[in-house]
């Protein structure tokens, strides 16, 4: 890593301006993301101030300014994407923020208008722009349409890039990444004879490889719209060490290339920086405005997607060339967002893809072990992680991190099982805008639902805030549904459900699953004893009502939460939750909503769902509910007697007449009941319910049952004797007479208690 130098900068303030905060109040450090860069921001900050840059960490500091720093708000959201913390270190002139990246970034500063330190923090990444050779006078030219995204580089920025292209070449020489001269100590030939005989850009049809070396590039079409692989392979003219002098010479050739071998020479350039690494060089080769278009430079800006694992513009600019075979089905099957069909590699495929050279090599290998790993081919992924490993030589990348930490553990003493490490350079694979970044919060959160083990301060924020693209992969889409999994586990059910909807709009082949996920979340919460989390689910059912289908599993849902919501009197809501209910179900639902509207005390309402179910036996409860609050009588002596009719009464409705003083009806519905129905409080009632209509005897069927309490029995039972007359003659029946009213007397004082 190269370590960045001490940039000293002093901006004097304007003698207008606000003049700084006072040094007893500590200044609120701010946070933002902007896209291609994070922000900080110290509002109101001292006039001079100092940054240090060393690796990963950013310092800045106040000297001669006793200045404290609140840095709370960066860490709180991590709104500022490549910032993993922040932190304040007093010193006696004040505090020193201290900024830890999360990439190998650089940072600038400078002080605002509105007298605010502004810290922008961004990727080191920098587009070559690519000198165009003004066209001849006497040459005619069509007017180029206009492209308001991209300009003709003016000659201060042409020399940056070429200054910049000879730095990134001698450190990478001095990291003994490149050897800028091959081994024999010659120049190595980047420009194939094609460019040298002045070829135009024609696409070459499948030509011989010459060498004899490239059986495992057979099967590519020989259509004239497939470029032979040999421009992009190991069998490539010059495909040896790289020199950087013929880099320059190339450039040089290019400088002063008439406009027929200018694009070819570009060609040529764009493949060698492919074979260094440079992919954001070859990218901006490719991506020229009058370029982009022709199969060649649309090749090679499909191979630079690749490189930087782009998924996407990768299989755009490839798609062309789909129907070539051979190793353009390998690099299409990398850049497809979906995983193949074909779960299988053969090893003629592993042997044509390990003739792209290293830096091509290795994404691709772990483009391919992922999708793999998505297929449940975990032999391939791990025969393609080796590839990938090999060819990144020792170099963990993010894609590699994910592999290590999901493939299942072999054995194998070349394959280290998951260990601590493995966590930990996931967590900042997870920290670290990119395309892998939320593969690795997938796998985090599989981590915590297996072990409850939370990754890292602000884990669950960056679940929630994690945003899918419409070109999202299988992996991609799995690993956001693992997080909405491990939200829900943590309580951020909110979150797990907008993460839900996410999936089901860019992936709708997830809606059974992230159905089932939605309803295993609502069926908790509703199963909870705390109301407010009964309330909750039945509010995010009706704000996420899309996740749910049409499915058995669905309906009953949406009637335990309509039962809920009856129960609450909420019969508006209740009817909205049933809305979707199918007609075979239908009279279930007009039930449970007949029963909230009366617990909301409609039973005007409730008879209207009734009469439009006169053949569900179930309503016989609705009906009897709604006379007795409507004081019915009429109403109440025909549903009984209907319900008798159809032998339908039940210890329930029974109860519904009785305490509605429906004397008659309830003693014919006790007396319809079974005596395995009637329990020692119900036979009690069915009794008292006997002598309110004149009866003479306690019935059979409830004197079975009291003989079981006796104090019962003998109470209930001296109910029925008549009164002795008062005389001497009869002294000894009246003191029994008067020992069974002690008996009633007894039984009405404790109720109907057991003893």
């Amino acid at each position: 890593m190269i370590i960045a130098p001490l940039i000293t900068l002093a901006a004097m303030a304007n003698a207008a301006d606000l003049a700084p905060a006072d040094a007893g109040e500590p200044l609120a450090v701010r946070a933002g993301e902007h896209g291609g860069y994070s922000r900080i921001v110290i509002p109101n900050a001292p006039e001079t101030w100092t940054l240090k840059t060393e690796g990963r960490s950013v310092t800045v500091v106040f000297p001669n300014a006793a200045q404290r720093l609140d840095v709370s708000g960066v860490d709180k959201n991590r709104k500022a994407h490549r910032v993993l913390n922040a932190s304040s270190k007093p010193t006696a002139d004040g505090d020193e923020l201290i900024l830890t990246l999360n990439c190998d970034c650089k940072a600038r500063a400078e002080r605002s208008e509105h007298n605010s330190l502004i810290i922008d923090i961004f990727d080191k990444q920098a587009e070559l722009l690519v000198k165009q050779k003004p066209a001849s006078p006497s040459k005619k030219t069509a007017a180029a349409p206009p492209t308001p995204s991209r300009r003709s580089p003016s000659s201060d920025e042409l020399r940056a890039a070429r200054d910049r292209m000879i730095a990134l070449l001698a450190a990478a020489n001095d990291q003994g990444v490149v050897a800028l001269r091959s081994k024999a100590g010659q120049p190595v030939n980047l420009v194939p004879d094609y460019a040298n005989d002045g070829a135009s850009v024609t696409p070459v049809a499948n030509a011989s490889y010459g060498t004899g070396a490239a059986p495992d590039l057979d099967g590519v079409s020989g259509s004239a719209s497939c470029i032979d692989p040999v421009r992009f392979t190991v069998a490539a003219p010059g495909a040896g060490d790289i020199a950087y002098g013929d880099i320059v010479e190339l450039r040089q050739r290019l400088e002063n290339a008439d406009d027929a071998g200018q694009a070819t020479l570009e060609i040529a350039l764009g493949h060698g920086y492919l074979r260094l690494g440079f992919f954001s060089e070859a990218a901006a080769l490719a991506s020229a405005p009058d370029k982009a278009a022709a199969p060649e430079f649309m090749l090679l800006g499909g191979l630079a997607a690749l490189g930087r694992s782009d998924s996407p513009s990768a299989k755009a600019k490839l798609e062309p060339f789909s129907a070539c075979g051979g190793i353009y089905d390998l690099l299409l099957r990398a850049a497809s967002p979906l995983a193949s069909h074909d779960k299988s590699y053969s090893n003629a495929q592993y042997r044509t893809l390990n003739t792209l050279p290293k830096s091509l090599r290795g994404p691709v290998a772990e483009l391919l072990a992922l999708k793999a790993l998505e297929q449940e081919n975990s032999a391939a992924a791990r025969r393609l992680y080796d590839i990938a490993a090999a060819a990144y030589a020792g170099e963990e990348t993010p894609g590699l991190v994910i592999l290590r930490a999901s493939l299942p553990d072999d054995g194998s003493e070349d394959h280290p099982p998951r260990d601590d490490r493995t966590q930990e350079k996931l967590a900042v694979v997870a920290q670290t805008p990119g395309p892998y970044r939320s593969r690795a919060l997938g796998v985090l959160a599989e981590e915590f639902e297996r072990k409850a083990t939370i990754a890292y301060d602000g884990f669950f924020d960056d679940l929630a805030e994690q945003a899918l693209i419409s070109a999202a992969s299988r992996g991609e889409i799995d690993a956001a549904i693992s997080g909405a999994k491990a939200l829900a586990a943590a309580g951020r059910i909110g979150a797990a459900f907008a993460q839900l909807r996410s999936v089901r709009e860019i992936a709708p082949q997830t809606a059974q699953a992230a159905g089932f996920i939605a309803r295993s979340m609502i069926a908790t919460a509703m199963a909870s004893d705390e109301p407010a989390q009964r309330l909750a689910a039945i509010d995010y059912y009706f704000e996420y009502t899309d996740l749910f289908g049409v499915e058995a599993d669905d309906n009953e849902m949406r009637l335990a939460i309509a039962d809920t919501l009856a129960s609450m009197g909420a019969p508006k809501l209740a009817a909205r939750a049933t809305s979707q209910i199918p007609s075979e179900q239908r009279a279930d639902a007009d039930m449970i909503v007949a029963n909230a509207y009366l617990s909301a005390g409609d039973a005007a309402a409730a008879l209207v769902l009734a009469n439009k179910n006169p053949d569900h036996d179930g309503f016989g409860e609705v009906i009897l509910r709604a006379g007795s609050m409507l004081d019915d009588k009429a109403l109440l002596r025909k549903t009984a007697r209907q319900l008798l009719q159809r032998q339908k009464m039940d210890v329930h409705n029974t109860a519904l007449l009785w305490r509605a003083e429906e004397w008659r009806s309830a003693a014919d519905s006790f007396a319809s009941l079974p005596a395995e129905q009637l329990d020692i409080e119900t036979a009690s009632t069915y009794v008292l319910t006997v002598l309110k209509t004149g009866g003479k005897a306690l019935p059979a069927s409830a004197k079975q049952v009291l003989s079981a309490n006796k104090n019962y029995a003998r109470a209930l039972e001296h109910m029925f004797t008549k009164a002795p007359a008062f005389n001497f003659r009869n002294a000894a029946k009246v003191d029994a007479f008067i020992t069974g009213v002690s008996w009633e007397t007894e039984f009405f004082r404790r109720g109907m208690r057991d003893e």
